[in-house]
């Protein structure tokens, strides 16, 4: 199955990913704006959604670690195996 999924839904699908996960861990924007060593302006940028301004794969990385989450609970449903075993070929 294949699925045309656009730049712009998937920097606003990881916005609203981050910004679940600093809820549900209790943190602050400023905490993970400072994990990621960007000022708070420019996180909230980031967490608005649109591809300009983007998260980059290390900065997830570091809201992860900050937010003590798995890095792929960070990413677009796009970037998701179809499969349990992660191959994308088996179809399992």
């Amino acid at each position: 199955m294949t699925t045309t999924v656009t730049a712009d839904h998937v920097s606003a699908e990881v916005a609203s990913k981050v910004l679940s996960a600093i809820d549900c861990r209790g943190s602050s924007m400023r905490v993970v704006a400072d994990a990621i060593h960007r000022p708070l302006t420019t996180f909230h940028r980031k967490t608005k959604g649109e591809e300009k301004y983007e998260f980059s794969l290390t900065e997830l990385l570091r809201i992860a670690d900050a937010l003590d989450v798995e890095p792929r609970s960070l990413l677009p449903e796009a970037f998701s195996p179809d499969c349990s075993c992660g191959c994308c070929k088996c179809g399992s």
